[in-house]
């Protein structure tokens, strides 16, 4: 379901994406967008305000071999709730998204399983931090740690660390 509406140089977005194997997906947002002059620019204000948020509430990822044919089988949850305000230019994040993943198989063999896999990502100001980001990968342990950060969106800067001990590349 989907309801976009434009009238007085105003954007507003209100998105449910739903399926029967997952929670209803859903995408709120607000934008006071001058269309016509961002059309003429062919780009947007980098002083735009933004009001948007992501939710997902903890989902089965079961329905991911139906959408991708690259995926054999997965088991596991994913759950999704982020905000982003401030401008275009300086977004600020804030919410958390987590995953829980049971194990994964691809259909190309040469791409290692995933085995039990825990993510805890958490998003803040202009960072998104990984606080837990660990699992199994090819019958070895793997593990990230770190942040991103998204001072600019289309100029982030990377600040991680990856562990890992006898995984298959």
């Amino acid at each position: 379901d989907l309801d976009l509406h434009y009238s007085n140089q105003d954007l507003t977005l209100a998105a449910v994406v739903k399926q029967p194997q997952i929670q209803p997906l859903t995408i709120k947002g607000h934008v006071p967008l001058d269309l016509e002059s961002t059309v003429k620019k062919a780009k947007i204000d980098p002083t735009l305000p933004l009001d948007l948020q992501v939710q997902l509430p903890p989902s089965s990822l079961a329905v991911v071999p139906k959408l991708t044919n690259q995926v054999r089988r997965i088991d596991g949850t994913i759950g999704l709730d982020v905000r982003v305000a401030g401008t275009a230019e300086k977004p600020v994040l804030s919410g958390a998204a987590a995953l829980d993943l049971k194990n994964a198989r691809f259909e190309n063999e040469s791409i290692p399983s995933l085995g039990v896999f825990k993510a805890q990502l958490a998003f803040k100001e202009d960072t998104l931090n990984f606080n837990t980001f660990e699992g199994e990968v090819g019958g070895g342990k793997l593990k990230l740690g770190g942040a991103v950060k998204l001072v600019k969106l289309t100029e982030p800067t990377f600040d991680l660390r990856l562990q890992a001990d006898e995984v298959l590349v």
